[in-house]
């Protein structure tokens, strides 16, 4: 019962909202993407938070910790896991996931998602 009580605020404490559809999904040639940067839940710096670097992305959560790669083609992203640590971060399967993402107004949706990933983006985060 407290590995599904973990699972679901991981999964409660990961992603966000909205659509600019001035911006590219794609990446550029310096390998940014509009992605790039510092998400918090609910713009809360001091709850969960996602990273987007080039191509890596990190989830923050309480003792969680989960790195790994991901591509982005039109509103669509692809990801895989290469690492986890904490409590119960063995919970978020499977490894690769791929879904869409919307921002606007520096909030981030994510949508479709597949495998348990689909709890995990399931809420908004504000740009820093």
């Amino acid at each position: 019962m407290l590995k599904k009580i973990l699972f679901f605020t991981i999964a409660i404490l990961l992603i966000g909202c909205g659509r600019d559809e001035n911006q590219t999904n794609q990446t550029s040639e310096n390998n940014e993407t509009k992605l790039e940067g510092v998400w918090f839940l609910q713009n809360n710096s001091n709850g969960s938070k996602l990273t987007f670097e080039k191509s890596n992305f990190t989830i923050k959560s309480g003792t969680v910790t989960i790195n790994g790669t991901f591509h982005i083609l039109n509103n669509k992203i692809t990801g895989q896991t290469i690492s986890r640590s904490g409590a119960n971060s063995n919970g978020l399967q499977p490894d690769n996931f791929t879904g869409n993402f919307e921002i606007s107004n520096n909030r981030v949706t994510f949508t479709n998602f597949d495998g348990n990933w689909r709890a995990v983006f399931s809420t908004w985060y504000g740009k820093q």
